[in-house]
C-alpha cells in the first residue's frame, strides 16, 4: 500500500519473513516514519531502522491493527479541501512539488484524448505552486457541466 499524506509518503507491506500481522512501513524521508511515530503510531510502531543499500532506506514495523488504528485517526483528521496545498503547508513547496508530479503522473490513468483535454493555469506540478481553491486542475470540456458535486464528481481535486 502506497498512502500520501499531509506528513509524509509511506509504503506498508507485510514481508514474508515478518510474523503475521506485522508490517514494514516503509518510507523514503526518515523524518517521514518520525511524523508517523509522533502523530499517529506511537509506543506502537518499531525503532527505525536506516538501510541506504535498500530502495526505500527508512523502514519500521508495526502491527496490522496498530496501523489500522492510526489510517483510522488520520482519516478523522482531515480538515483541508486541498490535499496538495495541506502539503505544501505541512511539509514545504518542494515535497509539495514532489506529490504533484506524482498527481500529474496518477492522472494518466484517465487516460483524456489530447484533444479535450484543457489545463488549468493555477497549478504547475513541477513546482508545487496550487495556491487557489478551484474545483479541479485538468479537465475534459465535456465535464464542465458536471462541476456542481465538489465532494465526489469527476471534477473534485485530491
Amino acid at each position: 500500500m502506497w498512502i500520501a499524506t499531509p506528513i509524509g509518503f509511506f509504503s506498508v507491506v507485510q514481508k514474508p519473513f515478518e510474523p503475521n500481522g506485522v508490517l514494514t512501513v516503509r518510507a523514503r524521508a526518515k523524518e517521514d516514519l518520525e511524523n508517523l511515530r509522533d502523530n499517529y503510531l506511537g509506543h506502537n510502531m518499531s525503532q527505525i531502522t536506516t538501510d541506504e543499500r535498500a530502495d526505500y532506506h527508512h523502514r519500521a514495523t508495526t502491527t496490522t491493527e496498530a496501523w489500522g488504528v492510526a489510517l483510522t485517526s488520520m482519516a478523522r483528521h482531515i480538515d483541508y479541501s486541498n490535499f496538495k496545498n495541506a502539503v505544501k503547508a505541512e511539509q514545504g513547496s518542494e515535497r509539495a512539488g514532489i506529490y504533484g508530479r506524482v498527481w500529474s503522473e496518477l492522472y494518466q490513468i484517465q487516460k483524456p484524448s489530447p484533444s479535450t483535454l484543457v489545463q488549468d493555469e493555477t497549478f504547475d506540478p513541477t513546482k508545487g505552486e496550487e495556491i487557489q481553491d478551484e474545483p479541479f486542475d485538468f479537465f475534459h470540456e465535456d465535464d464542465v457541466e458536471d462541476q456542481d458535486d465538489e465532494t465526489y464528481g469527476p471534477m473534485s481535486k485530491g
